[in-house]
């Protein structure tokens, strides 16, 4: 009886050690699940901010776009040619310009991309984290 009563109080101490330790296994998963999120959370404002230039930059280049084909018109009906010249080198310029922005927007493109495949790996780490539910 005596040896019965030990070996339970014996099974409960290391079930409790168990218990301990499988509850501080879970605060740190718990921890690192939150990071994720967070870490997830802030990539995807970083992308919805990427986005926002992105549209910026796409309104941006369809007024400059408006803007040269007014450009355009005028060129084509102008008669003096000092006022055209004046209005080539405008134009030039606004191309130029539409050019820096093109690039721009390729580059912003450029890194959505590349937030976008980050997201996806924290998403994977994350689920690689999260406990696994009996099937």
């Amino acid at each position: 009886m005596q040896d019965e009563h030990g070996f339970l109080e014996k099974r409960c101490a290391n079930l409790e050690k168990e218990n301990q330790r499988l509850t501080e296994k879970l605060k740190k998963l718990e921890s690192a699940q939150k990071n994720l999120e967070n870490t997830h959370n802030q990539l995807r404002q970083s992308l919805e901010n990427s986005n926002a230039q992105l549209v910026q930059a796409e309104e941006k280049i369809a007024i400059e776009k408006t803007e040269l084909e007014r450009e355009i018109a005028c060129l084509k009906s102008l008669e003096d040619m000092e006022a055209k010249s004046d209005l080539d080198l405008h134009n030039r310029r606004l191309a130029s310009a539409n050019q820096d922005l093109k690039r721009q927007n390729r580059k912003l493109e450029e890194e959505n991309i590349a937030l976008k495949e980050r997201v996806d790996g924290l998403k994977e780490q994350l689920s690689k984290l999260q406990p696994q539910k009996p099937q």
